[in-house]
């Protein structure tokens, strides 16, 4: 890690204590969008290190995404975070050895270490390889203790990307896609490659402690209405005019 990026990352707590106090989560979309810029520079190390990056190493793949994520009344649960990545090519020895040596989810295995009120529970990597089919799913689970702890370890600062609320008759949780880590353009360019020559979907999946009541995006939901699902296809269109945030109630 360069000096540069070091101190990007280095926030001083007073500092990090008045955005928490002065931050309004209903402008939290304004807010991360005038600071894309200063994130840019922050990103370089994340797209070195992040889960995206794995598509520099095997250009041309096929990578579908998934967090699915389990609530508790209390705002605590657990989230396992999932990785696809398939790729076919004359050169499928060399990707091979490019996946057994990468990580794609150290960067969040770090974080969960890190982070207070977060555990990891387990990581491990399938091998789905077969001939000429270079193929693998990377799996990372962890336990938190409140929604603000999956957010810090999903997010690219500190504005965060998921945030529970209380209401009268029910909960509500915000999710903000643009600041999450896990499928960011930004990381994708930093580490030199366009999202547009891959094939990426995005799954989001949500186990909540109650039935939910109402989605602002299209979604599938089980017969008991506590799990939703929600799919995403990170082509151009998708982030040229990104889905800056989702709401559920239950």
């Amino acid at each position: 890690m360069t000096e540069g990026a070091e101190r990007h990352f280095q926030l001083d707590s007073k500092q990090q204590e008045d955005n928490l106090l002065t931050m309004n989560i209903k402008n939290v979309g304004d807010e991360m969008q005038a600071r894309k810029t200063d994130r840019r520079k922050g990103n370089q190390l994340l797209g070195k290190l992040g889960l995206l990056a794995l598509l520099v190493l095997v250009a041309g793949c096929k990578m579908d995404l998934e967090n699915e994520i389990w609530l508790k009344k209390n705002g605590s649960g657990r989230a396992l975070l999932k990785a696809y990545v398939e790729y076919t090519s004359e050169d499928a020895e060399y990707a091979d050895q490019e996946l057994k040596e990468y990580d794609p989810l150290k960067l969040f295995e770090r974080r969960i270490l890190e982070t207070r009120g977060a555990k990891l529970i387990s990581k491990k990597t399938l091998d789905q390889s077969e001939e000429d089919l270079v193929a693998a799913t990377f799996l990372l689970e962890f336990k938190f203790d409140q929604v603000s702890t999956l957010s810090r370890i999903m997010a690219l600062d500190d504005y965060g990307c998921f945030y529970l609320s209380n209401e009268k008759k029910a909960c509500k949780l915000n999710v903000y896609l643009e600041n999450m880590a896990f499928i960011d353009r930004e990381t994708i360019s930093d580490a030199g490659a366009d999202v547009a020559d891959f094939e990426t979907g995005y799954n989001l999946i949500l186990h909540l402690p109650k039935a939910m009541q109402s989605a602002s995006e299209d979604f599938e939901l089980s017969a008991d209405k506590k799990t939703v699902r929600f799919h995403f296809t990170l082509d151009d269109a998708w982030y040229d005019d990104p889905l800056v945030s989702l709401t559920v109630k239950y």
